[in-house]
């Protein structure tokens, strides 16, 4: 399977209790989406999380649908209150806090520290800076995951209450 789950479009979805196993990739965001990933367990996929190059709160401010609708209605001289806010202040982490690696992940976490790059997570700090297709060679910065801290136990909630992985490959 090349992709678990595909998230593609604003939204903050609840991403809780799912097993999430031997995918190419287990977690696909972009395009502003940043769900709340919790008590889930990543284990066999060749990356657990990736970013799209568009999964980025420094291009939503400015290339946004929100900051394109604001800029017309005020040019249009709308009073709504809503959009005389200002532009919306996107999250600039995607938060993975609260879930069970697999062990070469978690040892992976261990050892290089907290913000650290990590082989099975795509994020921002593999590629911080990505340039518009088609606007010139205007460049943005990605957003990052934050994956520590990790789960010491199994999660009760992720997936079949009796799964328990194939033999050694779960744990620390």
């Amino acid at each position: 399977m090349e992709e678990a789950v595909h998230l593609n479009k604003k939204n903050a979805s609840e991403f809780v209790g799912n097993v999430i196993a031997d995918s190419k990739i287990g977690l696909f965001t972009d395009f502003s989406s940043y769900p709340h990933i919790r008590d889930n367990l990543f284990t066999g996929n060749d990356l657990h999380i990736k970013l799209g190059k568009f999964q980025s709160s420094n291009w939503e401010a400015r290339a946004g649908s929100k900051g394109m609708v604001m800029q017309t209605a005020s040019k249009a001289g709308s009073r709504n209150p809503r959009l005389a806010q200002g532009p919306e202040k996107f999250p600039e982490v995607v938060d993975a806090t609260g879930n069970w690696w697999d062990k070469k992940t978690f040892k992976e976490m261990k050892s290089e520290g907290e913000g650290a790059e990590i082989s099975s997570i795509f994020d921002g700090i593999d590629m911080p800076e990505v340039t518009y297709e088609g606007f010139g060679d205007e460049s943005y910065t990605l957003d990052k995951v934050v994956y520590w801290p990790a789960l010491e136990k199994k999660p009760v909630t992720a997936g079949l209450k009796g799964w328990k992985g194939r033999s050694g490959e779960l744990g620390f």
